[in-house]
């Protein structure tokens, strides 16, 4: 159940992050354009792309909406866009490193934290959008009429609302959604990885919750652990016992790479041991 909450915590904030890229990527393209060649409509598809990041702060800054369409705030659109291009990438990047077993923990615990602080950071702005779009709903419905490109208006007196409002007032929503969940998730299944059984040099280490908890299976891998000093003294001389021990590594391998559960690594290791015994 953890596993299947990572996974859709993690597809949704890589969904949220791939259009944050698309949206920024579109924002980036037109804004180097702007800079060669400066075009106003141009400038009004960046509140289109980018519209719950520049509106609510414009918005409590100035009392108004557009100064992105001005050719001197060109670099403006020009910055924002690349800085969320970075972010987002910057996101995907390590949300894929901190729950995969090929990285070393340190490299996980890095991922997870720098994944967690974007979003914490990605969910301020949306919450923030959301609330100042929803609170100045018709002060700034009214002025996004003055900014939105031709195809906005025409849907808007075809069809009679403003489809840049609903979009931006959705993404906001829609992205502080997806960033409390992800942040949720993760750090719950960052602590709970945390607190599992390490492996070090084939002996197991438990943190004390975790020994209150298992004491049973604490015990089973203790006699384990027996078991593998007893056969210490003929390591270096038996070549059986380096077969052993090569089979033990084996299942260990196995049992990282998850084709094994703990019962059949269990298993198969005492079982490995009894023959060599015998």
């Amino acid at each position: 159940m953890k596993r299947r909450s990572i996974k859709v915590a993690k597809w949704l904030v890589n969904f949220l992050m791939i259009l944050l890229l698309v949206f920024s990527l579109g924002a980036l393209g037109l804004s180097v354009y702007n800079s060669v060649s400066y075009n106003v409509e141009a400038s009004k598809y960046i509140y289109v792309l980018l519209g719950i990041f520049i509106i609510p702060f414009e918005y409590l800054a100035t009392g108004s909406i557009g100064k992105l369409q001005e050719q001197k705030s060109t670099v403006i659109g020009l910055i924002l866009s690349l800085v969320l291009c970075i972010l987002a990438i910057v996101v995907l990047v390590n949300s894929s490193k901190m729950f995969n077993g090929k990285y070393s923990s340190l490299k996980r615990t890095v991922a997870g934290t720098v994944t967690n602080m974007l979003l914490v950071i990605f969910f301020a702005v949306f919450a923030f959008g959301a609330v100042i779009l929803t609170i100045y709903s018709n002060q700034i419905t009214n002025l996004i009429n003055s900014v939105g490109p031709e195809f906005i208006k025409v849907i808007i007196v075809n069809f009679g609302f403003n489809a840049l409002f609903i979009k931006e007032i959705a993404m906001g929503y829609l992205g502080l959604l997806i960033c409390l969940v992800g942040l949720i998730v993760f750090i719950i299944g960052l602590s709970h990885r945390s607190s599992k059984v390490k492996i070090v040099s084939s002996i197991y280490f438990y943190s004390g919750e975790y020994e209150e908890k298992d004491a049973p299976a604490k015990q089973k891998e203790n006699e384990e652990v027996a078991e593998e000093k007893e056969l210490e003294p003929a390591r270096v001389e038996s070549p059986q016992a380096k077969e052993l021990i090569n089979k033990i590594m084996q299942l260990e391998e196995l049992k990282k790479a998850g084709k094994l559960s703990d019962v059949q690594y269990t298993k198969l290791r005492q079982k490995a041991i009894r023959r060599y015994k015998d």
